[in-house]
């Protein structure tokens, strides 16, 4: 029971694991200093699995327990060292119990399943082009995000686990408190960290905007020499990172440049969009990372040649979509007088979107799902008026090119600082929102009401207790997000490692304590009894629950003259305790 429910646990654990976090931790494994949580996910792995080896030498199978207790040391210092030297130690030792009992079937048997079993999925994935694997593939993300939105093994690199997804709106999301960056910079500023951009919908989902220049979208920076060129009245925005692994560095639509610590000026940085940089190898927890911010916010200003080839780019515009956003764009010109510019009557129109989704709309982290005769976007605008960011900001964006207005979708984190300048990213403030071309900029528009609103809880439904405590997460002061970012670094302290190892002994030693204390010979003889009756069985002698245990020994006496004593020994104590 214990191994099937340690099994259970490891397993859900391995299924919400990101293989990007497992790879960024084994590069740093590999090196010598490995840290973070993933450190003692790693020990836990390692502890489950010695389980089966104390199971083995509690039952006095020593040759079987010594065998799997070599063959697991081995195993995991292949993995974590990548020499396939290890990896053959390991085999050698799984198979020393099998080849000195003579048992060829249990050594050829997995072996030989393993080679049926890859040869139909390499058939399967040459004809068809995909495996059947994934479809009856294992996914325990989903169901770890509900119950465990703070895991910290859901962390994905690049990119963080507990994003609102905006590439395909989802109709349910569990976000994490877990903090990303701690961060400085203006008092009650709200700061809008882009993550990524999309510019077309294609009925379902939204169509990455990447990043096709040569050119560097910030100014870089590193270490002293580059701090020394800044100028002293630039105003820039600390940020730290708290989490084990980071690859990416989300900045604002006015981020002129980035300053980096010196020793990142090796690293290969990409550009994923003009507001997102990724960073290989990972940045690591305690980095500081500082954004240079354009007074003037020169940066947001762009040509209209950017804009020119929208109409190609919008492939799906809904139907009741597109009726909407003509009604709309026609009242906005009955308003302006007849020598308003474009760019004003734009204005309006985007006032007019604004208003239409605070009339009648529920903001909720679970949005209904639309039946299946009908569009999800329609469903949304029209009929429940019920969703999350990813959905209002989707309708701004389809809107706004309905009319062929340049406009498109971002997605990344909103958080805004306290009176003293201070505040962190968690997966919390994960966001998304639109932006649009308009007098010469790419500015930045708000469609979720409650965050346009002195009274966001007038948007929620008073039953609905998920989104009620996102909010009430969201007010915690910076102090009390400053609680949860010491204790992930408590977890990486040196006293807190002493700690898991003692636990991890203790967990150990108990387990023996365990098996050796609760082993009683009772028991141990009761299942030997069943062994010997079995046996028995199969050369017709009748179960003792059926003749008796005294018959029953007489008849095995009578047909099996080798093992008479261990026949006598059985029968007389199963009689002694029945009879006692």
């Amino acid at each position: 029971m214990l191994i099937v429910t340690a099994g259970i646990f490891l397993l859900l654990q391995l299924g919400a694991t990101q293989r990007s976090l497992a790879e960024a931790w084994l590069d740093y494994a590999r090196k010598g200093t490995a840290f973070g949580f993933f450190s003692f996910f790693a020990a836990e792995i390692y502890a489950i699995m010695l389980i089966f080896s104390v199971v083995f030498i509690a039952n006095r199978k020593y040759l079987t327990g010594i065998s799997i207790f070599f063959t697991v040391n081995f195993l995991c210092i292949g993995i974590i060292s990548g020499q396939q030297i290890y990896l053959i130690f390991a085999v050698l030792f799984l198979i020393c119990p099998l080849l000195y009992k003579k048992r060829w079937q249990s050594f050829i048997f997995p072996f030989v399943c393993a080679a049926i079993i890859t040869s139909v999925v390499a058939i399967t994935e040459f004809q068809k082009g995909y495996s059947f694997t994934s479809e009856i593939s294992f996914d325990s993300s989903n169901i770890m995000q509900t119950i465990a939105p703070d895991f910290p093994l859901m962390i994905h690199i690049p990119g963080y686990g507990f994003s609102a997804n905006a590439a395909k709106p989802l109709n349910s999301v569990s976000l994490s408190a877990r903090p990303i960056f701690e961060l400085k910079g203006n008092p009650y500023q709200t700061y809008y960290f882009i993550t990524d951009k999309f510019s077309a919908w294609y009925g379902s989902y939204w169509n990455h905007e990447y990043y096709d220049s040569d050119e560097m979208p910030v100014n870089l920076f590193f270490g002293k020499e580059g701090k020394n060129s800044i100028s002293k009245d630039t105003q820039m925005i600390h940020m730290r990172l708290v989490e084990d692994f980071y690859s990416v560095i989300p900045f604002t639509s006015d981020t002129n440049g980035i300053l980096l610590p010196d020793e990142y000026k090796e690293r290969t940085i990409t550009p994923v969009t003009t507001n997102t940089l990724e960073i290989s190898p990972e940045i690591i927890r305690g980095t500081d990372i500082f954004l240079l911010l354009e007074k003037n916010n020169e940066k947001q200003k762009a040509e209209l040649s950017e804009s020119e080839n929208l109409e190609s780019e919008v492939s799906d515009i809904p139907p009741k979509v597109q009726l909407l956003a003509n009604e709309l764009y026609e009242k906005s010109i009955l308003e302006a007088s007849s020598d308003t510019e474009k760019a004003e009557i734009d204005n309006i129109y985007i006032k007019k979107i604004l208003s239409y989704l605070k009339d009648g709309f529920t903001y909720s982290l679970d949005t209904p799902i639309a039946p299946a005769n009908k569009n999800s976007i329609e469903y949304f605008l029209f009929e429940s008026k019920t969703g999350f960011c990813t959905w209002y900001a989707t309708a701004f964006t389809l809107l706004m090119q309905s009319q062929y207005i340049p406009c498109h979708m971002v997605e990344g984190f909103r958080t805004t600082l306290n009176d003293k300048g201070q505040g962190s990213i968690t997966g919390l403030q994960a966001h998304s929102w639109p932006e649009v071309f308009i007098d010469g900029n790419w500015k930045i528009f708000e469609p979720t009401p409650v965050y346009t609103t002195d009274n966001p809880y007038a948007f929620i439904n008073s039953n609905d207790k998920k989104t009620l405590k996102l909010f009430s997460n969201n007010q915690k002061t910076t102090e009390e997000s400053k609680q949860n970012t010491n204790f992930v670094n408590f977890l990486s302290s040196k006293c807190m490692t002493a700690i898991l190892i003692i636990t991890l002994f203790l967990i150990f030693v108990a387990t023996i304590i365990f098996f050796v204390i609760y082993k009683k010979p009772e028991k141990r003889l009761v299942r030997h009894a069943k062994r010997i009756v079995k046996k028995y069985m199969r050369k017709g002698i009748s179960s003792p629950s059926e003749i008796g245990w005294i018959e029953w020994k007489y008849q095995a006496l009578k047909i099996d003259n080798e093992n008479q004593n261990a026949i006598e020994k059985i029968a007389n104590t199963m009689i002694h305790n029945l009879y006692d």
